[in-house]
């Protein structure tokens, strides 16, 4: 009898086992979830944005195929605050004549025309140039375009 109940034995001890690691896994996981959470309140993220998964395991794992514009804001980005669609044509058309009350001249100024757009067009480059976007700023680089061809009306601007 004693052989009978030796390998169920050792499989129940197998299974605890793995479910063990699989407990570590997810403590170590929980923690990068709450230092995560915590770099969100640090930097004054709203309710919604601390309570968004997404937004979690982005800080937690790095980009990964998709921008997030809200915690890119947050880490110092500033496509929504200079792109938005929320920000009035008068305010580009200001940044490229020069007479903006906090902003320097600069040579264009455009506008998204919604959110969702301003999101579909970020991420269609991200993923166009992902490789090369990664490798500038690792190495410490600064501002950088790249191009990236989009259909449509995307949104409004100026150029001088």
């Amino acid at each position: 009898m004693f052989k009978k109940w030796r390998y169920p034995i050792f499989f129940v001890l197998l299974f605890l086992g793995i479910g063990n690691i699989f407990a570590l896994e997810n403590e170590a996981r929980g923690t990068e979830l709450v230092n995560a959470w915590k770099v969100l309140d640090d930097l004054g993220a709203d309710e919604a944005l601390r309570r968004n998964t997404d937004a979690l395991e982005y800080l937690a794992n790095g980009r990964s195929d998709k921008i997030l514009l809200d915690v890119e804001e947050l880490l110092g980005g500033h496509s929504k605050a200079r792109h938005g669609s929320q920000i009035p044509l008068t305010e580009m058309e200001q940044r490229v004549l020069g007479t903006h009350p906090t902003m320097p001249q600069s040579r264009s100024a455009l506008k998204f025309n919604s959110d969702a757009i301003h999101e579909a067009s970020v991420n269609k480059a991200f993923k166009e140039h992902k490789s090369e976007i990664e490798a500038h700023f690792a190495s410490g680089g600064g501002y950088k375009e790249w191009d990236s061809q989009l259909s449509g009306n995307i949104g409004d601007g100026y150029y001088n």
